[in-house]
């Protein structure tokens, strides 16, 4: 898996660890509870957020920026399409490890 993060190509680390997999497992059953009484739907990873530059006009087969984060919430359920998510999810959450973490909270923090 990559991520494209303002046109350039970045390789995903291999399968998270049992540990991030863990955490990720036990947040997204915690956060999952919430949506049930809400028009929103929770996804987490691997799922595609396409997120077009402001300044931009970016086209379905010529984007800058796709990312995946490890659990997302969206209540506007026009931006859900067979693709993932169009536009930055209401809710964000990255689980960092030491290979991700520079990345998740500069490049994609940037463009969320």
């Amino acid at each position: 898996m990559v991520e494209l993060i303002r046109g350039k190509v970045f390789r995903m680390s291999p399968a998270p660890n049992a540990f991030h997999q863990d955490v990720s497992t036990n947040l997204h059953g915690l956060v999952w509870q919430y949506p049930r009484k809400k028009a929103c739907k929770v996804y987490h990873a691997p799922f595609d957020v396409r997120l077009p530059l402001p300044s931009a006009s970016q086209t379905e087969d010529k984007l800058d920026n796709v990312v995946q984060p490890d659990i997302c919430v969206i209540y506007d359920l026009s931006k859900i399409d067979r693709k993932g998510c169009n536009g930055a999810p209401d809710w964000i959450i990255e689980i960092l490890s030491e290979s991700t973490a520079q990345k998740d909270l500069t490049d994609k923090f940037s463009l969320y």
